[in-house]
């Protein structure tokens, strides 16, 4: 095989690019200069194929992507320490494969194991959004192609009806920590009842947040800071606790101020 001349004065090409056991071309020419040519575009052609030039099998586990997450992009993130380590526990759970072998099937087959061992649906479609969303990033960084969550639906979860406290409940609650022994716990629960805020909101206020007629959040659940108006009454109350420094110091127990 080869350029061959022929009989009635024409070039024949016969090539085998990928070797002896590849695929075979055959094309006639009117020169010689033509042939080769030709010879030489099929070959670089097909040194291009990626059958037949493939590349190397990306190597990083799935843990590994997790950490390049983390220093591009999670780092930054009020939550990102958290979401880390939720990555990181599910990529432990499922074997830490290579991420390029990762697949849907890694996820389901986890998700029905968390379904079994009774943990919420809620819970569940938090941990898929955060691994997919990881791989959204990653994506739009450039050190990923192809989420293999983008086309998984999250678990339907039946939105349960908020409930609130009556005013004899809420009046029933006070009185049973009443007692000079559970002052601190009185004073953190009137301030929940009478902000609305979360238990980490208040665990963390300062005294600076603390005004006549307002408290200031500055650590909520979405980042932003919120002001609520207060009564006169719960600001001689936190005023009444002498040096203190932030509100964990009236942490109720079993928590003994630490969320």
């Amino acid at each position: 095989m080869g350029i061959e001349r022929q009989a009635n004065g024409q070039w024949k090409a016969d090539i085998r690019p990928t070797g002896a056991n590849g695929k075979r071309y055959r094309q006639t020419f009117k020169t010689k200069s033509e042939a080769v040519r030709w010879v030489a575009w099929v070959t670089s052609k097909k040194q291009e194929d990626k059958t037949w030039n493939p590349k190397r099998k990306d190597q990083r586990a799935l843990s590994e992507l997790v950490d390049i997450w983390f220093r591009l992009h999670g780092s930054q993130l009020k939550d990102g320490e958290g979401r880390k380590r939720l990555l990181l526990h599910f990529s432990e759970k499922i074997g830490n494969p290579f991420a390029a072998d990762f697949t849907q099937a890694h996820f389901t087959a986890y998700r029905e194991k968390r379904l079994q061992d009774g943990i919420s649906q809620n819970t569940i479609n938090h941990e898929h959004a955060y691994l997919r969303a990881m791989f959204n990033e990653l994506e739009r960084l450039g050190e990923w192609k192809t989420n293999p969550l983008g086309k998984i639906r999250q678990l339907k979860v039946d939105q349960r009806e908020l409930s609130f406290l009556t005013d004899k409940q809420i009046q029933a609650l006070l009185e049973q920590l009443s007692s000079p022994r559970q002052e601190n716990a009185y004073l953190f629960v009137f301030t929940a009842l009478a902000t609305g805020g979360r238990y980490s909101e208040i665990l963390n206020l300062n005294v600076d947040n603390i005004r006549p007629n307002s408290i200031t959040f500055d650590l909520t659940k979405s980042g932003k800071t919120r002001a609520v108006p207060i009564s006169e009454t719960l600001f001689n109350m936190i005023q009444g606790i002498e040096r203190a420094t932030n509100l964990s110091r009236i942490a109720p127990a079993p928590y003994g101020g630490r969320f």
